[in-house]
């Protein structure tokens, strides 16, 4: 029979049922698959290892060692089992393929009888630490069985520069059984509660200008100098103290809930309540200094209301100053065109 004649399936088919061209009498190796996926252990029946050797070989040298010369070798430590112990594994024995062809002295498998040799790979790596080349290959969770071991021992894991790490995936449910009901997936949640609170500051300045004959109020300049520690992002920090200012000068100037004598909201839209727009908003002249706080660890402190309670005070006070020399000591939020001719006028008849 030539390839030609086999039919071409889908690539998990083998999870389904057993796959072969040949009877099964001569079936010489079987692969099979975790059985994680399904309820049973898919099979791959092979009369013949010629071909699917010749095929790891070719891949395995091209995407992990294709700077080996012919006939080198160098140390290959395995957080797999070996083919002895695992013989069904076509990951393991593509380890096993690979480790005879390519391994040098003290390449080894370090996953023995379902445990991770931790001592045996320590050592291991030891020895092989001054090797030009090396290559730490094994399954996923082997790899976090090596991590957990080595975080619990206090050490750090450091590798020769020609180092190449292959990690396979696999081994699934190997490494931790969730309570039944769970289900798998990562999730934290850490609480932090700093000791003292913080306190950002700042200074804000603005120049206005009052219309005698209308009441109406134009901002000139406004310039805010605000201090809240270490900045993380600059762009979302300005952010903040725009719309913090905006919203001050929209209740220093015109928001307002107004109602009348039988308790109807008069103010029921936008539009009458009068959020202002940006024809109404001057060019903001924005500024920081940075002074880490020591009560987080990021040095870090609020900014979301630092417009809105550096503007209020600032926009009112300047109107004000515009208008003491008219006898004009105080007034109520917010300072409405109306407000304003009215206090001048009356101030006028005095």
């Amino acid at each position: 029979m030539s390839w030609r004649e086999i039919p071409a399936v889908p690539t998990g088919a083998f999870k389904e049922l057993p796959l072969r061209c040949f009877p099964p009498e001569r079936a010489l190796h079987v692969f099979r698959t975790s059985g994680t996926s399904l309820a049973r252990r898919g099979e791959l029946q092979l009369d013949t290892l010629a071909l699917y050797e010749a095929s790891l070989r070719a891949s395995f040298e091209r995407g992990v060692l294709p700077d080996l010369a012919d006939g080198e070798r160098l140390p290959m430590l395995v957080l797999a089992p070996s083919p002895a112990e695992l013989p069904d594994s076509s990951l393991s024995h593509m380890f096993g393929v690979m480790l005879e062809r390519r391994g040098a002295p003290g390449s080894d498998f370090f996953l023995r009888q379902g445990e991770l040799a931790v001592d045996a790979l320590l050592d291991a790596l030891v020895q092989v630490v001054t090797a030009p080349k090396l290559l730490l290959c094994g399954t996923a969770f082997a790899f976090v069985h090596f991590l957990e071991a080595l975080e619990q021992r206090g050490l750090r894991l450091g590798l020769p520069p020609g180092t190449r790490v292959l990690e396979t995936g696999g081994m699934k449910g190997r490494a931790r059984e969730l309570p039944r009901g769970m289900e798998p997936g990562l999730e934290a949640t850490s609480y932090f509660s700093p000791p003292e609170y913080t306190y950002p500051f700042g200074a804000h300045v603005c120049t206005v200008e009052v219309d005698r004959e209308t009441g109406e109020i134009s901002i000139l300049r406004y310039v805010a100098v605000d201090d809240c520690g270490r900045v993380i992002n600059p762009m979302l920090v300005e952010g903040q103290v725009h719309g913090g200012i905006a919203q001050g000068i929209g209740q220093a100037l015109y928001e307002e809930v107004v109602y009348d004598e039988g308790g109807q909201c008069l103010s029921g839209t936008l539009m009458d309540y009068a959020v202002p727009k940006a024809g109404q908003l001057p060019r903001y002249d924005c500024s920081r200094t940075e002074t880490p706080t020591n009560v987080n660890p990021l040095g870090v402190k609020g900014v979301g209301e630092a417009g809105t309670i550096g503007a209020t005070p600032t926009v009112v006070n300047a109107v004000l100053d515009a208008l003491a020399p008219y006898g004009v000591v105080n007034l109520d939020m917010p300072l409405k065109p109306e407000k304003i001719w009215r206090a001048l006028h009356q101030s006028r008849d005095r």
